[in-house]
């Protein structure tokens, strides 16, 4: 789960973007994605904070994330 440092789930967030990005709504998922970098906040993990950035940064260019399954 992605965690905040005050123990806030940013999980549905990061859920919730995605699958906002992969039905072309990419404002929308931008915004999501502000709000779960918000969420997570700069006490968190920094790689969970990264890969959440990468994400937000791939809605705002217009793409949706896919993960790659081996």
């Amino acid at each position: 789960a992605l965690q905040g440092p005050n123990g806030q789930d940013a999980s549905a967030l990061d859920v919730l973007a995605a699958a906002l990005a992969a039905n072309g709504q990419f404002d929308r998922a931008a915004e999501t994605g502000e709000r779960m970098v918000t969420v997570l906040g700069p006490g968190s993990d920094p790689r969970a904070l990264s890969a959440a950035r990468d994400r937000l940064a791939l809605y705002r260019l217009g793409k949706a994330y896919v993960l790659d399954v081996p």
